[in-house]
């Protein structure tokens, strides 16, 4: 690229034109992906759902020792969201495969599990869910 004087427009032939548009066209492609990436978490509320879960729960309980429980098992039910027919994960189906276990003897407790939530179309969400803490 010949330097250009005062008051004169650079003249770019050739590859180093081909380079400069290679340049802008990559900083168009990174400024749309950020853009992107970016903008997501500002639609995250639209896919927040809040609603009531009927669930039941089948498992094993397990004495470890005297005072001490380790239940495993399955929680299983239906998802009703808030907003009603037609909106998101209405009458979904649940099910979350889940661990609780209970000591007695040290007032302790954790739980934790997987759910996998399924809309009358087949569509599925994941999620991890966990707890613990003293009992009282």
């Amino acid at each position: 690229m010949r330097r250009a004087s005062k008051g004169e427009k650079p003249v770019v032939k050739g590859k180093e034109r081909q380079m400069i548009v290679s340049i802008t066209r990559l900083g168009a492609v990174v400024t749309l992906a950020m853009s992107i990436a970016f903008g997501t978490p500002a639609q995250a509320q639209d896919w927040k759902v809040v609603g009531q879960f009927g669930w039941f729960a089948v498992g094993k309980t397990y004495e470890i020792e005297k005072g001490h429980f380790y239940w495993v098992g399955e929680f299983s039910g239906t998802f009703f969201n808030d907003k009603g027919k037609g909106s998101l994960f209405d009458k979904a189906a649940v099910k979350c495969p889940a661990h609780n276990d209970v000591d007695t003897n040290t007032k302790k407790n954790s739980y934790a599990g997987y759910c996998i939530i399924t809309d009358t179309d087949g569509d599925q969400a994941y999620l991890r869910w966990q707890g613990g803490g003293d009992m009282k």
